[in-house]
């Protein structure tokens, strides 16, 4: 790689791992993903000082233009990180499902019924 796209990964990584930062401080992002995103910040900058690095590991794993393997690396740890995603919502999902159940279940004990939650369809 040349100096200016080392230049370039190097600024853009700084720019996000700034905007993460920004993100935590006004609470619109959890810290437990912040040290996600913080880190693929930190490996971008790596690369960006070592560009040697990508090419060897292109050579190892036998892709032939370097380039291609950073977005095959990119590409994986985008599926990871969306199935995560989705793990987190699923369990979101069923957590709510099993809250909305026992809040029947305690409106009905408390003798509430149907009558008064109209207070739901809000």
């Amino acid at each position: 790689m040349s100096e200016r796209t080392s230049f370039f990964f190097i600024a853009i990584a700084i720019a996000f791992a700034v905007l993460v930062f920004e993100l935590v401080r006004r609470r619109r992002l959890s810290e437990k993903y912040a040290l996600l995103w913080i880190g693929i910040a930190c490996v971008v900058v790596a690369l960006g000082f070592a560009s040697d690095a990508l090419s060897s590991f292109a050579h190892f794993t036998g892709i032939a233009y370097p380039p291609s393997a950073l977005f095959t690396v990119a590409i994986i740890s985008t599926l990871l990180l969306v199935l995560q995603l989705f793990t987190v919502v699923s369990r979101l999902k069923a957590d709510v499902i099993r809250l909305l159940q026992e809040v029947a279940i305690l409106r009905e004990r408390i003798g509430e019924g149907d009558a008064d939650n109209s207070d739901l369809n809000r």
